[in-house]
């Protein structure tokens, strides 16, 4: 799995995430400032080589954990 690193748009901090996350159409989560936030567009720096492994072939929004408080959050 590919790891990119994007930017927040509240705190404009950098954080890394799977490079398929953007493309699934749910907001990420910052872990600097808690916010959430719609991926815009081609969005995300691909590191050099770098991947992680969660034991999955496959990654898809049903996977991922996302809490009742991150459509509220999305939105401010």
């Amino acid at each position: 799995m590919d790891i990119i690193y994007v930017k927040c748009p509240k705190c404009a901090q950098k954080f890394h995430c799977d490079a398929n996350l953007p493309g699934l159409s749910i907001p990420l989560h910052c872990p600097y400032c808690d916010s959430y936030f719609e991926p815009q567009g081609d969005e995300g720096e691909k590191t050099l080589g770098g991947t992680a492994f969660m034991g999955l072939s496959k990654i898809d929004r049903k996977t991922v954990y996302l809490p009742s408080s991150a459509k509220s959050k999305a939105r401010k």
